[in-house]
This record gives C-alpha cells, sequence and structure tokens, in this order.
C-alpha cells in the first residue's frame, strides 16, 4: 500500500508544477485576447478581474464583449491608446494598465459625487423614465445647472432628441 501511496503523491506533485508552469506564461511569448461578459450594474467587478489578469499576463492583444462589457473594452482600448504607455514589453504594458483600471472605480465614484455629475446622472434617470423635461425644468428652477450653461433651449432640444432617440429604452 505505502508503494501505491508513494507513486500517487510523486504523480500529484508533479502535475502541481506542470500546472504552475501552464498558468503562468511568458506574456511575451504567448499573446491573447479577453473575452468579456456583460455584467450589468456590476460591471466594476470586469475591471478588478483584467487589473489582475493583465498584472498576471500582460496586455492583450484584442478584447471583445457585448453589454456593458462593450463599455470595459472601450475603456481598454482609450487606455491602449495612451501615448504614455509602454511600448516595451506587454508585461509592462499590462501591469501600466492593469493600474488605469484599478484607478477606474475610484474616480468613478469621485466623479459621481460632484454636483453637475449627479445632475447628468438625475437627466439620464429621467431620459430612462420618460420625465427628463420635468427634470430640465426641476434643475433650471433650483439652478443646479452649471453656472457656463447659457441657452437652456439647446439642452432642451438635445433631451427631446434623446428621448425620441429611445437609447434608453
Amino acid at each position: 500500500m505505502k508503494p501505491l501511496f508513494l507513486i500517487l503523491a510523486v504523480m500529484a506533485a508533479s502535475a502541481g508544477n506542470a500546472l504552475a508552469q501552464i498558468s503562468t506564461p511568458d506574456a511575451a511569448t504567448l499573446p491573447y485576447c479577453a473575452a468579456v461578459r456583460g455584467n450589468g450594474d456590476s460591471m466594476p467587478a470586469h475591471w478588478g478581474a483584467l487589473a489582475r489578469m493583465m498584472e498576471t499576463y500582460g496586455a492583450p492583444r484584442g478584447m471583445a464583449g457585448g453589454s456593458s462589457a462593450s463599455i470595459t473594452t472601450f475603456l481598454w482600448e482609450s487606455a491602449m491608446l495612451n501615448p504614455l504607455l509602454s511600448q516595451d514589453s506587454a508585461f509592462t504594458r499590462g501591469n501600466q494598465l492593469a493600474l488605469m483600471f484599478k484607478s477606474i472605480e475610484g474616480v468613478t465614484y469621485h466623479l459621481y459625487e460632484m454636483p453637475d455629475w449627479k445632475t447628468l446622472a438625475s437627466w439620464i434617470t429621467a431620459a430612462r423614465s420618460g420625465t427628463a423635461m420635468a427634470a430640465l425644468k426641476k434643475a433650471v428652477e433650483a439652478s443646479t445647472l452649471a453656472q457656463n450653461i447659457e441657452d437652456v433651449s439647446d439642452i432642451k432640444s438635445a433631451i427631446e432628441k434623446l428621448h425620441e432617440s429611445k437609447i434608453f429604452y
């Protein structure tokens, strides 16, 4: 019985080493593309997972995804176009992208807390419910609009076109 146990233990140990080699490839020699699945309101979960993946495997060569993943893909593509991003290696680029993706969630929460962004968020919510014009009127009356907006009729026209487009429906 002991020899069988020793054989199984050696097989398990050598399989672990092989798996370790497979799961941490050299990013420079093994390019990859990422497929991201839409995650709805939990889209920030993409960013942490992608950051970890980029730290481990370097920058992906491509990315695809639908629904909320298309927004994440757009953010990745925008980050890849950053002229300050290293061109030395996929691994270095991956670490820089990982830092960017880890920062997205904090930056979006910070922006959301700013008064003008809260106004924009309330307009988007109103556009979804079909009450954008009432929200605009309320914002004008409460003077929550940015001070540099001169022509409210342009905003009204834009909201009407947005509502007619059915983009939020």
